[in-house]
């Protein structure tokens, strides 16, 4: 999340951070975006103002993990919006309608998918990490939502580093890549 808050903090922060402002508001009593202005954003923060930090874990976990947490350190619990809200398509945090809409056609085209996701972990490289996966669903016989995540997998990704066919094949059929995404939504269908 720290991570999360300081790319959110350095690109268009605002905009970005208004679908985890509520959730702040309700756990800290306060927001955060107010307490910043547009030049702090791209301040360098080892010289700039106290930066805040939050931990989206429950209290008695960061306080094993921290113990002498400094005040600018703040344990915000279990950090979920809620699947009615992700849903909208106004966040591109959660992915658009589009991607709403072709997850749904995904899903109604054949046998329930599992999903399989990353975020920001690569293991070795992005071709390697796209050669395994899908290698793994076609051993499975399943279908599958896969996130793109950093690595960036995509069909596109698979189509260049291998001569594979039938994986190729297989992907094409039974795996959809999706960046961003509602999982609030998505983790019940």
């Amino acid at each position: 999340l720290n991570a999360t808050f300081m790319k959110l903090l350095t690109m268009d922060a605002r905009k970005g951070w208004q679908p985890f402002e509520k959730v702040v508001k309700e756990k800290l009593g306060r927001g955060v975006l107010a307490q910043y202005t547009a030049s702090d954003m791209h301040t360098d923060w080892t010289g700039g103002p106290a930066f805040p930090v939050f931990y989206a874990v429950p209290s008695p976990i960061c306080s094993v993990l921290y113990p002498e947490r400094p005040s600018e350190v703040n344990v915000l619990g279990g950090f979920v919006i809620n699947a009615r809200e992700q849903a909208t398509g106004k966040h591109a945090s959660f992915g658009t309608l589009g991607t709403m809409a072709a997850i749904r056609t995904f899903i109604e085209a054949g046998s329930r998918p599992i999903y399989m996701g990353w975020g920001s972990m690569v293991c070795k490289s992005p071709e390697y990490m796209v050669l395994m996966a899908l290698e793994a669903l076609r051993q499975s016989g399943e279908r599958a939502i896969i996130y793109r995540g950093v690595a960036d997998l995509s069909l596109e990704l698979l189509e260049r580093n291998t001569t594979d066919k039938g994986l190729i094949d297989y992907a094409r059929s039974n795996a959809l890549f999706v960046g961003s995404c509602a999982h609030e939504w998505l983790s019940p269908q």
